[in-house]
């Protein structure tokens, strides 16, 4: 059996180049990767069909007559079996590989040569970088390329402060080593430290004017603080260093579109897919343009096509998902997000869109599994705090919910609406003095809070202060005359 986890393009599609340079090989791969299988066993000339990099492992253990685990994402590839082979030994199944006590050695010997020869090997092919300086010294016990590692993984779980406190850490010992920063970097942007974020990404770019990657997330962190026109100055500066640089192209546009400039950034999309027709990000921002247009079925047949360039993208699969609900498809929406688990993982952004989708159907338990899931991911999102607090509620658990939503007001404390949701719930709960506070901080934040006006008039009529109950339900249904009078 023979894998690449990706292709490569052919002919006019490839990049035209007078020395190889390992910065820019990946622009010449393609999503689509490649599998041979060739043996005894095999029918001659079959096609493999719908394959994915996770049918690889239960394949060969299929082939080598060992049980495939039901808990593995992928299938044996059966089609290609010769039938009379496959009669002769079909697929035998276990549960898992995962309930035996893990079973090791007392001692273990490392040849200190091949490690070395490793590590050559890897470093010629381009899967590990050393520092500028050449210095391998370690922190902690950790390499400074494992601890940018390690940082990846926390922002991952949405624990950028971990993240900040190592990568800054480590940056000590190496200041100029370019992993190290543009990880800090994007750390301090998402632990919003947005002004240290944009001193150092903009340092990155006058110590590597040519990096596209510094480009590309530093405009991105400026695209989702909203801030469209620098962020356009930004892909700009990249598009001069190589002008048929697409990500660069897809970013602009979906700026330009931000900045009501539509028709400029279709252009410039429809640029970027005669330069890459098959790159996932093109047709994902131009469905995002056209979802901005209000196109929804163009929208929808964008973000399609670019889930079959990246079927494990999560964010195209929850704004195709958002675009299904839309237009009230719910089965729809919920087979998007699960098909997308299935062949890239539990994500918390995938588990989040579907927990809120379970709430919305009404599936609270459902929502709560969910939910709880996708917090041990990402332990401090915001959407899902609220929606894990409000399917505690749902499900009767009170005090769980209140803890919820103590825990998101502390993470935001500027979240009115968070204020509100708490001070009715603890008000529900007989936490009066806790939701008097809570209700007056909405209130402090967003005055126009219709619902903690409510709540605190209900408050001060429990309390016998009848003239100030009055007065606040009056204010209360003044911003939302859909409220009760009593």
């Amino acid at each position: 059996m023979v894998v690449s986890d990706h292709g490569f393009r052919l002919g006019s599609e490839r990049r035209k180049e007078d020395h190889f340079n390992i910065e820019t090989a990946d622009s010449d791969h393609q999503p689509d990767g490649i599998i041979i299988l060739s043996g005894p066993d095999i029918s001659a000339g079959a096609i493999v069909k719908d394959a994915d990099i996770y049918d690889v492992t239960p394949t060969i253990l299929y082939l080598l007559d060992l049980p495939v685990a039901r808990d593995l994402v992928g299938h044996p590839l059966t089609s290609v079996v010769d039938p009379a082979a496959l009669r002769a030994q079909p697929v035998k199944w276990v549960p898992t590989y995962e309930t035996n006590e893990r079973q090791r050695a007392s001692a273990t010997v490392r040849d200190g040569n091949s490690g070395e020869d490793l590590e050559r090997m890897l470093r010629s092919l381009g899967y590990i970088a050393g520092t500028e300086s050449g210095d391998e010294s370690s922190r902690d016990g950790y390499t400074s390329e494992q601890i940018v590692n390690l940082a990846t993984v926390l922002m991952g779980q949405g624990r950028a402060d971990e993240a900040v406190e190592k990568l800054q850490g480590v940056l000590k010992e190496h200041p100029k080593f370019f992993d190290i920063r543009i990880n800090l970097a994007q750390a301090l942007y998402r632990n919003n430290q947005k002004a240290e974020s944009k001193a150092m990404f903009s340092s990155l770019i006058s110590d590597f004017p040519d990096r596209l990657e510094v480009y590309e997330d530093y405009a991105l962190a400026l695209r989702l603080s909203g801030e469209y026109d620098v962020a356009l100055g930004i892909y700009d500066q990249g598009l001069k260093v190589l002008e048929e640089w697409v990500p660069g192209l897809a970013g602009k546009a979906l700026c330009l579109a931000h900045l009501d400039r539509d028709q400029e950034g279709e252009t410039l999309l429809e640029k970027a897919r005669q330069i890459d027709p098959r790159n996932h990000l093109v047709f994902w921002n131009l469905g995002l343009v056209k979802k901005k247009q209000g196109n929804l079925q163009g929208a929808a047949e964008s973000l399609t096509h670019a889930l079959e360039l990246e079927p494990t993208d999560a964010s195209t699969a929850v704004t195709l998902a958002e675009i299904h609900l839309q237009g009230r498809n719910i089965k729809e929406a919920e087979k998007i997000l699960r098909q997308t688990m299935t062949k890239g993982g539990d994500k918390a952004l995938l588990l989040a869109e579907l927990g809120s989708l379970q709430l919305r159907s009404g599936d609270a338990q459902g929502a709560l599994e969910t939910l709880a899931k996708a917090q041990k991911l990402d332990r401090n999102n915001t959407d899902i705090l609220g929606n894990l607090g409000m399917a505690y509620a749902m499900t009767g658990s009170l005090p769980s919910a209140i803890a919820m939503f103590k825990k998101l007001v502390t993470v935001d404390p500027e979240m009115a609406d968070a204020h509100a949701q708490l001070g009715a719930m603890q008000a529900q709960n007989g936490q009066l003095n806790a939701a008097l506070a809570s209700l007056r901080k909405a209130i402090e934040l967003d005055p126009a809070r219709a619902h903690a006006y409510f709540g605190l008039g209900r408050l001060e009529m429990s309390w016998g202060n009848t003239d100030e109950g009055r007065r606040l339900s009056q204010n209360s249904r003044q911003l939302d005359p859909s409220l009760p009078s009593e």
